[in-house]
């Protein structure tokens, strides 16, 4: 968690977040910073902030924590707020579950203050929010389009086939860890 103090600028927070993750990368070392963040209004504006990182091949693994004095004393530097809040997540799948429990209590179950969640497009392997309107707008009902997202997500290719005028349209989703769609047309033989 990522605080603003009240001479803060709430409108530099999302710069500011990313000088700090650039810092992050250069003086830890940890070069591939993968992160998920929301921003909300709670006092004079706060990131709450998920980083992983993936170790590159050939690199032997090395603990991935960022010490809390060291994130309070650049963020004070970086955005004037010292007030952080940093704590390690554990690799298991229990760790995983905890983890999405908090964020789906903190930040979406009745948060009216709620401002925006973005991410690093690497983290999902391609633009997750283009693929997520493509497939609404292809699937009119908000119920089959949750069902078919729930199975792209789970690693199934998705297919749509539509006619359309003297062509089909042939609609074709990637799962992740490379999500994207593409879509073929074919011309009807007259």
């Amino acid at each position: 968690m990522l605080s603003s103090a009240p001479l803060s600028d709430f409108k530099r927070l999302a710069d500011h977040h990313y000088n700090l993750r650039k810092r992050i990368e250069r003086k830890l070392g940890f070069k591939g910073l993968q992160h998920i963040q929301v921003k909300t209004r709670e006092g004079n504006g706060v990131y709450h902030a998920i980083y992983a990182r993936k170790i590159p091949k050939g690199q032997r693994p090395f603990s991935f924590y960022i010490p809390q004095k060291w994130l309070s004393a650049n963020w004070d530097d970086i955005h004037g707020a010292p007030v952080v809040w940093v704590k390690r997540v554990g690799t298991s799948r229990a760790d995983r579950a905890k983890l999405a429990a908090y964020c789906v209590s903190q930040y979406c179950a009745d948060q009216d203050l709620f401002d925006r969640l973005s991410y690093a497009r690497r983290i999902f392997g391609g633009p997750m929010a283009a693929v997520w309107t493509a497939l609404k707008r292809l699937i009119k009902d908000r119920n089959a389009a949750l069902h078919a997202w729930k199975m792209l997500l789970s690693g199934r290719v998705l297919e749509f086939r539509y006619p359309h005028d003297q062509e089909l349209h042939i609609w074709k989703f990637i799962p992740p860890p490379v999500i994207g769609y593409d879509v073929e047309v074919v011309k009807y033989a007259v």
